[in-house]
């Protein structure tokens, strides 16, 4: 973290500087009471549009100081409860009622911020793209999730502001409520947010049935499984990159998914 932010933060809030406990690179705890994180200005900007049109959704965690200049955000600390048990069906319909407050979002484009894409469909195919590039050296079958995709493709898909990396890794749950945070900005389907925090972590995706995921929102029964199928690919080869036991379980239930 460079000290020109943790300066102009400190003369900001005239706060002595007792402690600084750095997170990431952009992101550092300063006294266990605020966080600070540094964003490049594309980001900033999303993250600021992000907070401003969900202003009433208490989950999503808010900023208490922004710096235009610098492109940093401070934030509330908050200490996580030691014990989580993620598998709780309290905690999916936490992550649904969240999900159902999401709203339309004027856009012509979908995809992340500054990253627009023509459709749906083209975002999906990218992101899969990329899955497939990250597992290479990996025997696995992509017949049932390019199937998938071109079920999506004759789908009409409304715009949605997206958290966009919804999931345990940024879940902050406190007194059994769930805080959440780190957005990276998104414009697509309310349900890719939903499944995609679904099966951020194999224990909160092997808890649940898969008709029974399948049951939350009123939409065409083809295009949610498609839908959750490509999600799960996604989740799984991103495991396969960060999380080698939650890849290799994904892995063992991949072959189960069926259209």
């Amino acid at each position: 973290m460079d000290d020109l932010l943790i300066n102009d933060f400190k003369n900001q809030f005239n706060l002595k500087i007792e402690s600084i406990k750095e997170l990431k690179e952009n992101v550092v705890i300063i006294n266990d009471k605020y966080v600070l994180k540094q964003f490049n200005k594309d980001d900033f900007n999303a993250n600021k549009v992000f907070e401003n049109y969900y202003k009433f959704i208490k989950a999503f965690r808010k900023s208490i100081y922004n710096n235009e200049e610098h492109h940093y955000m401070v934030y509330d600390y908050i200490e996580q409860d030691k014990i989580i048990d993620y598998t709780k069906i309290k905690i999916i319909n936490q992550i649904y009622d969240v999900i159902k407050e999401e709203r339309r979002y004027d856009a012509s484009y979908f995809g992340y911020f500054n990253e627009e894409k023509n459709s749906w469909y083209e975002f999906l195919l990218e992101e899969i793209n990329y899955s497939k590039s990250i597992i290479k050296d990996v025997a696995i079958d992509t017949k049932i999730v390019d199937k998938a995709l071109k079920n999506v493709k004759k789908e009409k898909i409304e715009h949605y502001l997206l958290h966009g990396d919804l999931g345990a890794h940024n879940f902050i749950i406190k007194d059994k409520i769930i805080n959440i945070i780190d957005p990276i900005v998104l414009v697509g389907d309310y349900l890719y947010d939903f499944y995609y925090a679904i099966l951020s972590n194999y224990d909160i995706a092997s808890s649940l049935d898969f008709d029974f995921i399948l049951s939350y929102f009123d939409r065409k029964e083809k295009y949610k499984k498609s839908l959750f199928i490509i999600v799960y690919f996604i989740r799984m080869c991103r495991a396969y990159k960060y999380n080698e036991i939650d890849f290799n379980n994904f892995l063992k239930d991949y072959k189960y998914l069926s259209l």
